[in-house]
């Protein structure tokens, strides 16, 4: 099932942003325990790194293998999330600091929660977040490096 959610919100990605679409079928899913995820991210198993990542340079996302617990449409968010991360990279788009792609990111799977029905604040619970956090997420000068 996944591979579907995968593929169906790269093609959402792909629609919101305006970047080239990626074939689904070169994209790689990789389920990992949140503790490897986070060591694969930040070198620290105790880190707050959420549910997915993506690799520069490559169509390999890694899925924290509980995420078939969450609610579908986290999971959709989530996934949408990372879909924006493949497409930049394979679009080559050069950021200022990870915090500027990361902006839109954010700025995508939030307006997509609320296309879902949502309304911003709902969306934000939704994920876990509020807006200041992505607010100092996405600075280059603080948490976007």
């Amino acid at each position: 099932m996944i591979d579907q959610i995968v593929a169906t919100m790269l093609l959402i990605a792909a629609a919101m942003t305006g970047y080239e679409p990626i074939d689904p079928t070169t994209v790689t899913t990789r389920e990992i325990s949140i503790e490897d995820l986070r060591i694969y991210i930040t070198g620290d198993s105790n880190s707050p790194q959420d549910f997915v990542a993506s690799v520069s340079g490559s169509n390999i996302m890694y899925l924290r293998d509980d995420l078939k617990n969450e609610d579908e449409l986290f999971v959709r968010a989530i996934v949408l999330h990372e879909a924006v991360h493949l497409l930049q990279n394979a679009s080559d788009r050069e950021f200022q600091c990870v915090g500027e792609s990361e902006a839109e990111a954010y700025k995508i799977h939030l307006d997509w929660l609320e296309t879902q029905g949502l309304t911003r604040s709902e969306a934000h619970k939704v994920m876990g977040t509020d807006s200041l956090f992505v607010f100092l997420i996405t600075q280059c000068s603080m948490g976007g490096m």
